[in-house]
């Protein structure tokens, strides 16, 4: 990274001089992470650190890239209980700390772009899958942030993603076994898909909090159901990358492992 790319032509005293075409917040940002170590902890749930990875990625700065990617990886998990975690009341240290409108569509807006040109491409399906669970209003009020295309593959996979989910995830809400001690659960989940007829979250977190209770009432004859509708939840998770135009899960973890 800090290597001259040839013979200097300015010097400050006897020290060479090395014009750099990046802005000095996005300079001072990676030699912050460089030589203190602890300040990339105070970066979760900005978008700064989308900025890190890209500059990282740069200058070949390999281990302050992986970090930027555990990191952002946070909030954008590749896996489905990463994700319920991310969510969950019952695991609130694994709970996003990115919450507030602001932050929000600035970090997922920074990370798609980011993830894009810095080949990081694992990150994109739960950065759109989260933008696209917005309501349409919410995305609309943003799309400013976001190129034409990539928007465009935003809007298309919200309506893929949603379809699946309505065939998939949510079939059980319509169809429970008539166990009268979970009722109150399959209401709450109807209710869910009712008031959000345009589009609603296949992965319903309160869908997985109630899902921990569920398991732990051995006696219930609801389980066979609540396990299906798990695997159902699973298998839409499955589906998500390729919603917005991705290779597989496996595979964008292969590629950029």
């Amino acid at each position: 990274m800090l290597s001259l790319p040839g013979e200097p032509t300015e010097h400050i005293g006897q020290a060479p001089l090395v014009r750099m075409p990046d802005r000095a917040e996005e300079l001072r940002l990676l030699l912050s992470v460089i030589f203190l170590h602890e300040f990339l902890e105070d970066l979760r749930g900005r978008p700064e650190l989308a900025i890190l990875l890209e500059i990282a990625t740069k200058y070949q700065a390999s281990r302050v890239r992986q970090r930027a990617i555990a990191m952002l990886s946070l909030e954008f998990p590749s896996t489905l209980a990463d994700y319920d975690a991310l969510r969950s009341d019952s695991e609130p240290a694994r709970q996003t700390v990115c919450k507030d409108e602001i932050h929000f569509w600035a970090l997922t807006t920074a990370t798609i772009k980011a993830a894009r040109r810095s080949h990081a491409e694992q990150l994109l399906p739960t950065a759109y899958l989260r933008a696209a669970s917005r309501s349409m209003p919410d995305i609309l009020a943003h799309q400013h942030a976001l190129e034409s295309a990539e928007l465009n593959v935003l809007l298309v996979g919200r309506e893929k993603v949603a379809q699946l989910a309505r065939q998939e995830a949510f079939y059980s809400a319509f169809n429970p076994p008539g166990c009268g001690e979970c009722e109150w659960v399959w209401r709450e989940l109807r209710n869910h898909i009712e008031v959000s007829a345009n589009y609603f979250d296949p992965f319903y977190v309160a869908a997985v909090d109630s899902w921990h209770r569920w398991k732990a009432d051995s006696n219930c004859f609801c389980i066979p159901t609540h396990q299906d509708h798990q695997r159902k939840r699973e298998f839409t998770w499955g589906e998500v990358p390729a919603a917005f135009g991705l290779p597989d899960w496996d595979k964008l973890l292969e590629d950029n492992s």
